[in-house]
């Protein structure tokens, strides 16, 4: 079952190097769900300050296919219903298939698009409408 758009977007981290007093292993994913905005913004600095050991990720790495949204957004407001996730291009980026403006099936990358839902696809067509 896919992921809610807010489990999603949680920030993540990876840990890619050792350092005294680590409890992680190298590979290791750390979600950051504190809580309120700010503890959140408050932790996700502490781990941005020492990228030479945690390397931030975007919402859409090291997930399963079952993990990804049925709806994704673009930057320009577009809101595609996902058919398939299908594979990962040769960059490690997760590839879906949708149908575009004329009925055709596509393919489409993740990057640069945020996770959406079945309410903002709705909002979109409707808008789209009008």
């Amino acid at each position: 079952m896919p992921l809610a758009k807010e489990q999603l977007l949680i920030p993540r981290y990876k840990v890619i190097a050792d350092y005294p007093g680590n409890l992680n292993k190298v590979g290791d994913i750390i979600s950051i769900n504190e809580g309120t905005p700010g503890e959140t913004e408050l932790v996700c600095g502490w781990y941005n300050r020492y990228l030479a050991n945690f390397k931030p990720l975007p919402w859409w790495s090291y997930r399963n296919s079952e993990d990804m949204p049925e709806y994704v957004r673009l930057e320009n407001g577009f809101v595609h219903k996902v058919e398939h996730w299908i594979c990962d291009n040769s960059a490690g980026q997760p590839l879906y298939e949708f149908y575009n403006r004329v009925g055709s099936i596509t393919i489409g990358c993740v990057v640069g698009l945020i996770p959406s839902n079945e309410e903002e696809h709705t909002a979109y067509i409707n808008q789209k409408q009008q």
